[in-house]
């Protein structure tokens, strides 16, 4: 599932993949958009419900609601509060940022599809397009013209000229994206998941004062 970007929160997204064991616990592990972990065990309710509580920031923040798995996809709306100075990002903080998860069953053998092309992971696809977008990057947006061959994100003709690599970890379909900003000698690392339900990839990496977000359709 993915976290949107809430109302004066970080722009990028998070994220967490979702298992589930046959004894009814339910495990979210991934990361809120301003780079902060989460993995969070929960209980999942005979009607379908799932409650998401974690407390990140040295227990100072909270990032709460109900997943609903009534649909056979995640669901629902969760409240994310940043207490100031808990980041070097949006150093601010924020108080009771509802968002709408964006959710989707994950099929490892499916893949993602670009361009109307269901693909397996392993097997190469030509056209994907890459979006990485922050206010602190000169030239930005940078925007790569993709294919996937064997889990690797392939840069294409027509691209942003900066150095990108990137993988897609097939089990669980997290997205890990290393790129060199414009006028910087060191690169960064941005880490999403792939939606399968909306055909695209999201994600976030962390600036100097603000994050950033990613988008692969």
């Amino acid at each position: 599932m993915a976290i949107p970007p809430a109302v004066g929160g970080p722009i990028g997204y998070g994220y967490a993949s979702v298992t589930n064991t046959a004894a009814g616990s339910v495990t979210f592990a991934g990361a809120l958009a301003d780079g902060t972990a989460i993995s969070i065990t929960e209980p999942y309710s005979e009607g379908g419900y799932v409650p998401l509580y974690a407390m990140p920031y040295a227990n100072n923040g909270l990032l709460i609601g109900w997943i609903d798995f009534t649909g056979g996809v995640p669901s629902g709306q969760v409240t994310w509060i940043d207490p100031g100075g808990a980041t070097t990002i949006n150093s601010a903080g924020f108080t009771n940022a509802l968002v709408d998860i964006v959710g989707s069953a994950y099929v490892p053998s499916s893949g993602l599809e670009l361009a109307g092309t269901t693909v397996l992971h392993s097997i190469s696809y030509p056209s994907g397009t890459l979006t990485i977008t922050d206010s602190e990057l000169t030239g930005s947006p940078y925007v790569f013209n993709v294919a996937v061959s064997n889990n690797t994100l392939v840069k294409l003709t027509g691209s942003a000229t900066n150095t990108m690599t990137g993988t897609i970890a097939p089990a669980t379909g997290v997205m890990t994206i290393s790129f060199k900003p414009a006028n910087s000698s060191t690169s960064k690392t941005a880490t999403g998941i792939v939606v399968q339900g909306s055909q695209e990839a999201v994600g976030e990496f962390i600036g100097t004062a603000n994050d950033g977000e990613i988008d692969l359709q």
